[in-house]
């Protein structure tokens, strides 16, 4: 059995103006001394809007500045959001391959299609839509990271985009870490051995290609309460802003 730690970056009300720097360099320290005790893992999230309940936004940098503290300890994106509206899949692969290096090749890279209404129609993602896009945008990156050279892909279910922000033309070099980057897919469920996200149907993909299966269980009831929450504080900072004005 191996262990853990995973990072939300929560922060309640009441802030203070060093409230976040706190926050993070405490968890820095966290995960040091994780890394001297003998634990496997540290797992960071992505999140965006989502005041209070994740102030994890910029999850690359946090792992990055963790890949300097630490000699040992695997770091590991729980989860990179992969529709192309979050994260550019270029620069997924850009940056997961940095990490890799910096890091000396310990680098896990967890995936999944996002899940609060705050955060998809924030960057204008159709939830419809997410899961074709992760699929379609999980195996591409990891193509440009494997494949020399990577040819072009024109995508096929995100065609909303525009196109420079969606095709991909690497076909004179690929983009590379060190020989193995373990890739995971986010879980919401398990039935007898089908791993990976639910389709419209309620059946489960089983993973490929030597994918683990990062396991964090969230339930339409607290996705609501999230939503929940991030509405109550946008028409806070509504509220706040319209008194400031004059």
């Amino acid at each position: 059995m191996k262990f853990g730690i995973f990072y939300e970056h929560q922060l309640p009300r009441p802030w203070e103006a060093d409230s976040e720097l706190h926050l993070f360099q405490n968890a820095l320290d966290q995960v040091e001394l994780a890394d001297r005790l003998g634990i496997d893992y540290a797992w960071e999230v992505e999140h965006h809007f989502l005041e209070e309940y994740s102030h994890s936004s910029a999850p690359e940098v946090f792992l990055a500045a963790c890949s300097q503290r630490t000699t040992r300890i695997r770091l590991g994106h729980g989860i990179v959001l992969m529709p192309p509206a979050y994260n550019q899949p270029a620069r997924v692969a850009e940056r997961i391959a940095t990490l890799d290096l910096v890091s000396r090749g310990r680098v896990d890279w967890g995936t999944g299609e996002s899940a609060s209404r705050a955060e998809l129609e924030g960057y204008g993602v159709k939830p419809a839509d997410r899961r074709a896009m992760w699929r379609e945008t999980v195996e591409q990156v990891a193509n440009m990271m494997v494949m020399n050279p990577y040819p072009d892909f024109s995508r096929t279910t995100l065609g909303s985009n525009p196109p420079d922000a969606t095709d991909v033309d690497l076909t004179k070099t690929h983009i590379s870490g060190s020989a193995e980057i373990n890739l995971y897919l986010s879980e919401r469920r398990r039935r007898r051995g089908f791993w990976g996200y639910p389709s419209a149907r309620g059946e489960m993909p089983r993973t490929r290609g030597g994918f683990r299966v990062l396991g964090v269980r969230s339930s339409h009831r607290a996705t609501r309460a999230r939503d929940d929450t991030a509405r109550r504080e946008a028409a806070s900072r509504a509220a706040r802003r319209s008194r400031e004005i004059p």
